[in-house]
């Protein structure tokens, strides 16, 4: 169903090109291919997927200042709070209906081809009001889409290569891996990490609400990735061969419980496609000293100070 049989070939961190910064949000520059503040609408299409059906029982608002909700602006990009403020299951028993699993996707407008080597990066923020241990919700990220469905583990129809990562760190499952089939549910295939070891999945991410985290998938040489970072570089949680890739890349989250979210939602902010070359480890499209500094930051640790001779 897309997945070349060696799926799960082992990949070392180093073939994907070492994932540790962000580039600065600007205008369209060298290695770019898409770049959206998410401050107005357009440039990018947005899908939900309500499985109670009847009065739609989400939100979305593009150019959100996230300010009013008490979060600081997203790391590596402009210094403005405004992005994507997106919630569902808002209330109970409206008109009848009960809360059910509901998802929304994001997808940028570019095609990306099958031998394309590129990555797509975008800051996430699931907000909890400050109570973690309530968060239901998860990111996603996929690639390889046609740009019309909702892709997340619940669908009926289903297509591309996706990911579903939980926020606060408690399901049994923290990284979901999964690949969409056009007209039924995806399938969960097994979860390997970079040295093709069976993944400890329920340790995988960690607990990512309530602070600025930076989620990124993409594809270098047939090899695809989904990483995330939460400031002290990307951890790649998960790389395997495929050819699956030609299509739309896309984020967006989750909510696969029955539950009442009133004051939990995600922000998305400087959501951007750039091309990948060897050597570009900050994905500014350019191969430079600053990608020296990363590289080195990911033999040595996190010494930033040390490292860029702050």
């Amino acid at each position: 169903m897309g997945l070349e049989k060696a799926m799960l070939k082992p990949v070392c961190v180093a073939t994907i090109t070492p994932l540790l910064a962000l580039p600065a949000a600007a205008q369209l520059g060298t290695g770019d291919r898409y770049r959206n503040s998410l401050d107005t609408s357009g440039n990018l299409t947005l899908i939900a997927d309500d499985e109670r059906g009847g009065t739609p029982d989400r939100s979305t608002q593009q150019g959100f200042n996230y300010a009013t909700l008490g979060i600081p602006a997203a790391p590596g990009g402009s210094s403005d709070t405004r992005g994507l403020y997106s919630r569902v299951n808002l209330v109970d028993n409206l008109g009848g209906d009960r809360p059910e699993g509901v998802a929304v996707l994001a997808y940028p407008t570019p095609f990306l081809g099958a031998n394309d080597n590129w990555s797509l990066t975008v800051n996430a923020y699931a907000t909890t009001s400050g109570n973690t241990a309530a968060n239901t919700e998860t990111f996603v990220i996929g690639l390889g889409a046609g740009g019309s469905r909702a892709n997340w583990r619940d669908s009926e129809d289903t297509d591309g290569i996706f990911w579903e990562i939980t926020t606060d760190g408690g399901a049994t499952n923290d990284l979901i891996s999964l690949e969409g089939t056009p007209g039924s549910p995806a399938s969960i295939f097994e979860v390997r990490d970079i040295n093709g070891n069976p993944a400890d999945v329920d340790s995988a991410p960690g607990t990512y609400s309530n602070r600025w985290v930076t989620l990124s998938t993409g594809v270098f040489n047939n090899q695809v990735y989904v990483a995330v970072s939460d400031g002290n570089g990307f951890r790649v949680l998960e790389s395997f061969d495929s050819t699956a890739t030609a299509g739309r890349a896309f984020f967006g989250h989750a909510d696969p419980f029955s539950s009442v979210n009133a004051n939990i939602g995600v922000v998305f902010d400087n959501a951007s496609i750039q091309n990948l070359e060897a050597g570009d480890t900050n994905f500014d499209g350019d191969v430079d000293f600053n990608d020296f500094l990363a590289l080195r930051r990911s033999y040595r640790g996190s010494n930033t100070a040390a490292d860029t001779g702050a």
